[in-house]
Formats: C-alpha cells, structure tokens, sequence
C-alpha cells in the first residue's frame, strides 16, 4: 500500500525555508511553483479545448515527481468556503488517486493514478485548518524547523563565509549524492513509473536480532506513534456550562470526533523513515530512522496540545492546575479548558484534587505511559515544536467599497473563475 506523502517545513520567516526547497529546484524530477490556485490541479477554463487544458493541468505534470511550493501561506490563510475547497482538493490528491471532476462548461474530466511527493513551506498552521482536517481527513505532515536566537559572536563568525559560497557547497554535495544514489547497484527501474527505485530488504527490516539490533522494535515505535498522533490530531471543542462563566472547578462541555484510523498513519510514517534510512545508505529502517518521525509527529499535531503533552512528559506524567497556569502563563479558566481538551482526546485521565479548592489533576493515560521512558527520551533528542504563530501575517481585508469593486472584475461559470 502506497499513499502520497505531503510534508510541510514549519518556520519563522527569514529561517531558509524557501532557500532550503531550492536547492532541489534544478533536479529532474522536481516540479516546482512559487504560487498556484486549487483549480490549476484540473482545470475547467471557460473557451479552452481539450487539448489547451491537458497542457495546463498541473496533476499530471506533478506524477511522479518531487512537487516543491516554497510558500503555502495563500492557502492556509484564506477563509470559509475557498479554504474547506483548497483542502478538500489537496485532501483528495494525497489518495494517490488522481482526482475526476464534473462543472457544466467541461463536463466530466479525470486523471487515474497519481503519485507524487509534496513539500511545502509555511511559517505556521492556523487552528481552522486544523478543525478542517480533522473533518476532511488528515494528510499532511508538518515538521517544525528548530529555533535558536544566534548571540554577537556566533553572527560574526557567519559573516566568515558568504552566504553564497554556504548554499553553493550544500548543492554541490546534494547533487553529488543523488547523483551516486542513483547509479546504485540496489535500484530497480520501473518501467511504471518511469523511476529507479530501491530494491527493499524487508527480512532485515522485521528482524529481531539483525547484528544485536531489533529493527523490528524500530517498528514498534512507528506504530506507537500513529496511535499518539491518532489522538493528538482529534479535533475536540470545549465550551463553559450554562451558568458557570467563571469556568471555576466545574466540568466544561466537550464535542469530540473520533479517532483516525492510524494505519494511513503507519504506512506515511514508514516511508517517511525509510527516506531517512536510504539517506543514510541503508534500505531497511533501524532505530535511527525514528527520531524524524517522532519530531514529525510531535510537529503535525496542534502545538498548544503538544506543548501541554510536552509538560505532562517533563513532569513524570502528572499535572495540577496551578502548575499548567506557572508554566504556560495562562489563566485558570483556560487551564482548565486546555486539561478538558486533553481529556477529551483520549491523552489523559482528570480528577479533582481534594486538596486545593477548584484544582483538578491530570494523569497520562496508561496506554501512553511509554511517553515516559528513557528509550523514548532518547529518540526525541531534545525537540521542542516551535510555535511561530506570532509571525504569522494576517490576510489582507479590503474595505467595503473597494471589495464591492473588485467582485465586480470576476465572472464566474459553474466550473470556472475567469479573472477579466
């Protein structure tokens, strides 16, 4: 089973996150855009012929190749229905399915098969795209790009080597690389794909004792991962009862939707780990391939829910109130909302503490005690997610008057948005 993998680079501006997706540019199978609409996918241009739209669809021209969008910011900050539209589109696509549409200008038009890879780039997730997925479907993987404010000194010492000479050395040794990997004696050509793969070694990969190494136990973990991220990635909303504003010690109301069946998960996740693997000249996964799953998991999920989780971790798996509002510098109230959200994901168990008046307890769940291990510890290697929010711009809104006129520019068919 093969599913299409979508990966977001998550970064504060000016962090290279554009500069990072160029160094691929160049390579044969890339397809790359600064910018496009959800309709480029497939296209239903008024006054087009079949033949003009086959040439400007942008699915088939991404099969099988490496898409690359340096800034995903125009889709995640749109609003209402152009936003649910935008996702259900990219939703659909990461099937690996193609995608088949009908308007009255075109009638029926369809691509089968489709697969590709996609990494994009964005400065952060705003929480509705998130309560999108969560009713569309999750099928896009974040990763959080760490952060460190550079002191005087360590500036300087940037300054040693240009920036130019930096990027030029990393692409000179990138394409060297794939240009190795490729005339590797272990890849396959598939005629299909018209691509060089790699021949898998799946008895190494499920061994229990390969060298004194259990790479099945690499498995193991990417299986415990999905489950986490099953519940992290639940879309759950709390409200203050009827008559309790204050939201003092009482119980909020709570809407959940259930869990996502993690085996989409497992599979994505595993190919992202074998990735890491072929990276570093192995075509079976070990325990080294699993930390950038765990930090891919840790960056997918909504942050405020992961930073809780994170403090949970960091306190043996026990938390009171107080201690959430210390650490987090929030109030009471949206403590206490924030360890009902938890609750309600299915992370934790919550109860009163008797000891302090309007103090409740939250306590991991036994499932996820694992959380707490050395072993654990040791492949998240210190990440912290990032939130970068505060960086996010927010989407322009034009006045009435000029809104009233550029509305005016647009006509629109049932299948098509002409610009005029």
């Amino acid at each position: 089973m093969y599913f299409t993998f979508i990966g977001i680079i998550l970064a504060r501006p000016g962090s290279y996150k554009t500069v990072i997706l160029n160094l691929l540019r160049q390579w044969y199978c890339i397809f790359y855009t600064d910018n496009f609409s959800r309709k480029a996918f497939q296209s239903h241009m008024m006054g087009a012929t079949e033949e003009v739209l086959n040439k400007i669809d942008m699915l088939p021209k991404i099969k099988n190749k490496h898409f690359l969008t340096p800034e995903l910011a125009p889709i995640f900050t749109t609003d209402g229905e152009e936003l649910l539209a935008s996702l259900g589109i990219i939703t659909r696509i990461a099937d690996g399915h193609g995608l088949a549409t009908d308007s009255g200008t075109h009638g029926h038009r369809e691509y089968g098969d489709t697969m590709f890879v996609w990494t994009g780039a964005a400065v952060d997730v705003p929480y509705k795209v998130y309560k999108l997925l969560g009713n569309l479907g999750f099928k896009i993987y974040f990763f959080r790009l760490p952060y460190a404010e550079k002191n005087e000194d360590e500036l300087l010492e940037d300054t040693r080597r240009t920036f130019d000479q930096k990027k030029s050395n990393i692409e000179s040794a990138l394409y060297d690389y794939l240009g190795w990997f490729e005339i590797g004696p272990n890849l396959i050509y598939d005629e299909q794909s018209d691509l060089p793969k790699m021949r898998w070694d799946y008895d190494r990969e499920y061994s229990d004792n390969d060298n004194g190494n259990n790479n099945k136990q690499s498995l193991r973990w990417i299986v415990k991962l999905a489950q986490l991220l099953a519940h992290l990635r639940r879309t759950a909303q709390t409200w203050t009862p009827e008559g309790d504003d204050q939201g003092q010690g009482s119980d909020y109301g709570f809407s959940v939707t259930q869990p996502e069946d993690p085996r989409r998960a497992i599979e994505v996740l595993k190919s992202l780990a074998r990735g890491h693997a072929l990276s570093m000249g192995r075509n079976f996964i070990t325990l080294e391939d699993i930390p950038i799953v765990v930090k891919t998991v840790l960056s997918t999920a909504i942050i405020d829910r992961v930073g809780l989780l994170r403090l949970l971790i960091a306190k043996n798996g026990t938390l009171v109130t107080s201690e959430i509002m210390d650490a987090l510098k929030v109030a009471r109230k949206t403590a206490l909302r924030t360890m009902k959200e938890l609750w309600a994901v299915g992370l934790i168990d919550m109860k009163d503490d008797t000891s302090i008046v309007y103090t409740k307890r939250i306590i991991l769940k036994e499932e996820f005690q694992w959380l707490l291990n050395e072993d654990f510890q040791k492949l998240l290697e210190g990440f912290e997610p990032v939130d970068n929010r505060a960086f996010m711009k927010a989407p322009k809104v034009l006045p009435a008057d000029k809104q009233a006129s550029a509305n005016k520019c647009r006509t629109i068919d049932s299948g098509s948005l002409v610009e005029r």
